[in-house]
């Protein structure tokens, strides 16, 4: 049993992701390497039978169970998606309370025992708006392009068409990631066919920076990793859906560790061309 509050080394890592996602099997195969234990907890796995107590006689204190490795633990936020009642329960309040209740139950105990949590999931929220990526990273003195967010097909039209006449060809992106498959960026050159679903919801359009020195930029506590991305495809505005290779790249300035307030992930990454 372990009392929150009392100085611990981590003995344990707890990821919460997908139970297939591939970033948490990486890394859940390097921690047990380096001998911690390990587990994948998987939010969505509401069929596990799960049962805590708390020990009020010496503080808030948790029993060694639950979905974690250990009480003693580090957790890894890897964009888990939120449990769901099982198919069997019909009604849509119904589905939406049980929902709630598996949520309480697993990130309050993750809350209540974890030694820290990368990324804490209020600041990672905050930091998930492009808007607010784009804006951060203006105020710390980093160039971003023209961009404009809209469902307005007219407003659409205009922006693609004043950046061809500047020579510049025009991208959009999804707000947020698709569960249901890659939303990588790509060129649009006219709203012709696209005014009916555009208006749908907003997406994020921005004058096309021109393949240069394509980065992946990894921010940890303050502490910058870079790499340069190197793809075959000249003409690629998007080098994710390609097979590629990264190796290492020079220091870049301290604008990049500027752009993250003390309040934001305490790890993080991006894109820079």
């Amino acid at each position: 049993m372990a009392s929150i509050g009392r100085p611990f080394e981590p003995k344990s890592v707890t990821i919460v992701a997908d139970a297939d996602d591939l970033h948490a099997l990486a890394v859940h195969r390097e921690v047990d390497l380096l001998g911690y234990p390990c587990v994948i907890a998987d939010p969505r796995d509401s069929n596990t039978l799960t049962a805590y107590s708390l020990d009020t006689a010496d503080g808030l204190s948790v029993p060694n169970a639950g979905p974690v490795a250990e009480t003693t633990t580090s957790v890894w936020w890897r964009r888990p998606r939120k449990a769901v009642a099982g198919d069997h329960v019909r009604h849509r309040e119904f589905r939406r309370f049980i929902g709630a209740e598996w949520d309480a139950a697993f990130y309050g105990y993750l809350r209540a025992v974890a030694l820290q949590i990368v990324n804490d999931p209020a600041a990672e929220d905050r930091a998930a708006f492009k808007v607010v990526q784009l804006a951060t990273a203006r105020k710390a003195g980093l160039t971003v392009p023209r961009t404009l967010v809209t469902n307005d097909p007219d407003r659409a039209g205009e922006f693609i068409d004043a950046n061809a006449r500047a020579g510049l060809r025009t991208i959009y992106k999804p707000l947020t990631p698709p569960a249901y498959q890659l939303g990588e960026t790509r060129v649009i050159d006219g709203v012709d066919g696209k005014r009916d679903a555009l208006r749908q919801a907003p997406v994020i359009m921005q004058e096309c920076i021109e393949r240069g020195t394509d980065l992946r930029i990894t921010i940890v506590d303050q502490e910058m990793f870079a790499a340069t991305i190197e793809s075959d495809t000249d003409q690629l505005v998007d080098w994710r859906p390609t097979a590629m290779s990264a190796t290492g790249a020079p220091p870049w300035t301290s604008s990049c560790t500027a752009a993250c307030p003390r309040s934001w992930p305490t790890s993080g990454c991006g894109p820079a061309r």
